[in-house]
């Protein structure tokens, strides 16, 4: 049996200690609308249960639906990811209740800058009060300068519309990517603890979906997964996949807050909100490009040219889509026959084999500095 006890919960602050077979877990989570409950660890410690094969009890109050819910989730997992020793596990609470309905209350959305983020926010601006940032997700806690220009993108934000920053920081990736891989697994089951820590605040809280309908596949984040996170109190919402990531960008194009604070570049070290040279630096200016959008767009500092985009690297399926959605995206625009464009279909027609030796050498010249 894997235990939650209660944590130590203060103003704005929870913290953990969580014992996952011979290792000791110290978590902790603060921020604004953090309020302590020990429920909401379930989704962090499910991966390490169900490696292990052990039954997840929670020492407080629960919610009946939640409990029922997180059940649901691990066998999902456990059917997708069947191959990885993941086995479905029970979930109990030392009571049960049933929360009460909150048919007032404030709208958010889970937010990191991309692309995924400002489409569902731009969609849903006449609801979302807050957007919540995750300190510790997507970029590790070291990086103290890069997650101080984040946190002045959404000062900028709150200016410009009014809407609420919302800023959590938190050490329990750690937790989950010792027994499963971030983005395959771990990511949604942390916005799904993270969102449950501050459930009090909210009626509705936001996931914007990363992929479209028609590509999805056992992801972290997924229509199916997400709205487990729900019960009487709080709906949970994935949102957005019925649109491609090219179509997403020219929707927000339209926008001068997206374009003025967009960040998408996950390089590490890197002090600027956009590195404009990695993969998804250079697939979101193409984009911006075709929209005729990339001059207004503020934080991307350097040119698009085809030397840029002869140098990107197609390396998963994803990746795939993205670039067949930039060339279709360009064609619309009347710029198929552009050099950029031009130089994609050259990325695009790479071999596997070509496209794993770029790879293997482009790490090794960034492990080595050149």
């Amino acid at each position: 049996m894997l235990t939650i006890n209660p944590g130590r919960y203060s103003n704005g602050q929870a913290e953990f200690l969580i014992t996952v077979g011979e290792q000791r877990y110290s978590l902790y989570f603060k921020g604004d609308g953090i309020v302590g409950n020990a429920e909401a660890i379930a989704p962090l410690v499910m991966l390490a249960a169900m490696r292990l094969g052990q039954n997840i009890r929670v020492e407080e109050a629960c919610s009946t639906t939640f409990l029922a819910n997180m059940q649901e989730l691990s066998g999902i997992f456990a059917r997708w990811f069947s191959d990885q020793r993941f086995r479905q596990v029970a979930f109990e609470g030392d009571s049960l209740l049933v929360p009460a309905a909150k048919p007032e209350g404030r709208v958010a959305s889970f937010f990191t800058g991309g692309v995924d983020s400002f489409y569902t926010f731009l969609k849903h601006r006449d609801e979302i009060t807050d957007l919540i940032y995750v300190h510790g997700f997507d970029l590790p806690l070291e990086e103290t300068e890069k997650r101080a220009s984040i946190s002045e993108m959404g000062r900028r934000i709150e200016r410009a519309t009014g809407v609420r920053f919302r800023e959590v920081e938190t050490n329990g990736r750690k937790l989950l990517r010792d027994w499963g891989r971030w983005g395959v697994h771990g990511h949604g089951l942390g916005l799904g603890c993270i969102g449950r820590l501050m459930a009090s605040e909210f009626k509705r809280i936001y996931i914007p979906s990363s992929f479209h309908e028609r590509d999805l596949f056992p992801w972290s984040s997924h229509p199916e997964t997400d709205v487990l996170y729900s019960d009487e109190s709080i709906e949970f919402v994935h949102d957005g996949c019925e649109a491609f990531r090219a179509e997403k960008l020219e929707f927000i194009s339209e926008f001068s807050v997206a374009l003025e604070n967009l960040r998408v570049c996950g390089e590490k070290n890197q002090l600027e909100l956009n590195c404009c040279r990695c993969e998804k630096c250079v697939r979101t200016m193409t984009s911006l490009y075709a929209c005729k959008a990339l001059g207004q767009a503020h934080t991307f500092a350097e040119s698009l040219t085809t030397k840029l985009v002869r140098k990107q690297i197609i390396y998963d399926a994803s990746i795939v889509a993205f670039v067949q959605e930039n060339i279709a995206l360009l064609e619309r625009h009347d710029l198929g026959g552009s050099d950029i464009c031009e130089a994609w279909r050259v990325v695009l027609r790479r071999s596997e084999l070509e496209n794993k030796i770029r790879r293997k050498l482009y790490k090794l010249r960034k492990k080595v500095g050149i």
